[in-house]
């Protein structure tokens, strides 16, 4: 999961990403669908709440690491 959860930050990728919210909401949605397809094969249920949390670290992580660079 952690590798296509990178894949999925690297591809959506722009200058200055970090600060820019519609690019940041493209990654959500993305990595949202691919939660989804998590959900259907292994059978687990998120709540919503669950899955903010999940996006909302992913990006934070990404974009810390992204600024240290």
């Amino acid at each position: 999961m952690a590798i296509r959860r990178e894949g999925i930050i690297e591809a959506n990728k722009v200058r200055d990403w970090t600060q820019n919210p519609d690019v940041q909401n493209r990654m959500r949605l993305v990595m949202e669908d691919y939660l989804d397809e998590i959900e259907r094969s292994r059978g687990l249920a998120l709540t919503d709440g669950d899955r903010d949390v999940i996006l909302d670290s992913v990006i934070y992580v990404a974009r810390q690491r992204d600024a240290s660079h």
